[in-house]
């Protein structure tokens, strides 16, 4: 493995790398951490892991790499900037998500590691082949396996009763949530959370929250809230 190819690898197992923190975070944040939801990280995992080994057993064969560890910094830090923007957005300390502001930090993360290794790229080492044989099936390898994450995957955006408070706050407006609870009680048990929004499927939003809890004035101590919402055009019909 040339230092071409050898950057090569890198900077795909970078993106891939990227791409499966990102999504996998997200599927922790808005789900219940179950059996589901680590065969959805494990499935999405495949196409970098199976990378991965195609890196390691042929590294021994390659050279040593020229970096520019100031570049690598600056890229680093670009792209935990614009990781942070989105938890700040998601634990509801802003509102709402800069775009733009995503957009060039991931920008800048991009082509910063393209600078780092760039000093190991040469055409006539056949990269130009590998870049457009190799690159292009693993990231249609990586849309193979996460379409195959769909038939796993809940059918709600969020079933994770943690995220009620951010459904609550993003999803609806104080008139549609007036009588459901501000959050879950802290002693609640047997909770069942789904919230549903808008899909390919249906525009409407659906939201169901279930729990038992000590301070609910009735016999059994429980409670069952069910709120819908019906898209712009199907009040329009009614």
């Amino acid at each position: 493995m040339n230092k071409s190819h050898k950057t090569l690898f890198i900077f795909l197992i970078v993106l891939l790398l990227s791409y499966n923190l990102s999504e996998s975070f997200l599927t922790i944040y808005c789900h219940t951490f179950c059996k589901e939801t680590i065969e959805i990280i494990v499935i999405r995992a495949i196409p970098l892991l199976i990378l991965l080994l195609c890196y390691l057993t042929n590294i021994r064969f390659s050279s040593k790499l020229s970096i520019n560890y100031l570049y690598l910094f600056i890229s680093i830090v670009s792209f935990l900037i614009a990781k942070m923007h989105i938890l700040f957005y998601l634990y509801l300390l802003i509102d709402p998500v800069d775009n733009l502001f995503l957009l060039i930090m991931n920008i800048i993360s991009a082509i910063f590691m393209v600078l780092t290794f760039f000093k190991n790229f040469k055409r006539k080492e056949g990269s130009i082949v590998f870049l457009f044989l190799i690159v292009p099936i693993f990231l249609i390898l990586q849309l193979i396996f996460e379409m195959k994450t769909f038939g796993i995957s809940p059918s709600y955006s969020y079933t994770n009763p943690n995220r009620y408070e951010f459904v609550k706050y993003h999803y609806f407006s104080a008139k549609e949530f007036s009588y459901l609870p501000d959050r879950i009680p802290e002693d609640a048990t047997n909770i069942i959370f789904h919230y549903n929004s808008y899909s390919l499927f249906s525009q409407d939003e659906d939201l169901y929250l279930e729990y038992d809890s000590p301070s609910i004035p009735n016999s059994e101590h429980h409670i069952k809230y069910e709120i819908t919402i019906p898209s712009k055009e199907n009040s329009e019909v009614e």
